[in-house]
């Protein structure tokens, strides 16, 4: 990478993230150019994945302010949400919310990954013609969210109850909404007041 590419990279970012963060954001890009012109060349791509970390930032707090406050008769926990530039253990972006409360019977989830270890499997599994026939795992099921093609999977504990995840890929990035207390039906409706198609907006 010359200084010409690097100059390129960090116009491209600062375009990005506009003015949300321009103090920090300058100074990340400034302190990656001069890394670069020393030689450091980790030093600069250290820096440089810092400014992509508050890209990425930026953008998980987007998309959690596109996410419902309230799921049926359950309300978000605002002390419970979460943003990662960073992802766990990976580079990438995490974002997810959670609504009612721990003690309750009834509660719900919704997690944003993108680049997720388990995106391939969801796809793979979506992709197989068997899911939609009687012989296939009672205990999954395609369905639509919006109109993207999602994973039903039912889990029964062991009381007899039963809980829910729904997976819904969508490019490079992984939506599972879990959700218990609650009847199939009334699960997916809830899931479908998810506005996937501005999420993917905002990620792409």
């Amino acid at each position: 990478m010359n200084i010409k590419s690097l100059t390129i990279i960090s116009l491209i970012l600062f375009l990005v993230t506009g003015t949300l963060y321009p103090q920090s954001f300058e100074s990340k890009l400034s302190e990656a150019q001069s890394a670069y012109k020393n030689g450091e060349l980790n030093d600069a791509r250290m820096a440089l994945q810092e400014a992509l970390n508050e890209v990425n930032m930026t953008i998980g707090k987007e998309v959690l302010a596109l996410l419902p406050k309230t799921m049926k008769d359950l309300s978000s926990d605002a002390t419970q949400d979460d943003v990662s530039g960073t992802g766990l253990g990976y580079a990438g972006l995490y974002v997810s919310r959670t609504y009612g409360q721990a003690e309750n019977k009834k509660s719900a989830s919704v997690v944003i990954i993108t680049d997720s270890p388990l995106l391939a499997g969801i796809n793979s599994i979506l992709s197989l013609p068997a899911i939609m026939t009687s012989g296939a795992d009672s205990n999954q099921k395609r369905i639509k969210i919006g109109t993207y093609k999602a994973l039903l999977q039912i889990n029964e504990a062991e009381d007899g109850t039963k809980n829910y995840d729904v997976q819904v890929p969508f490019g490079n990035s992984l939506l599972t909404f879990h959700c218990e207390g609650y009847s199939e039906a009334d699960v997916v409706a809830m899931a479908n007041t998810i506005p996937v198609a501005r999420i993917d907006e905002k990620i792409r």
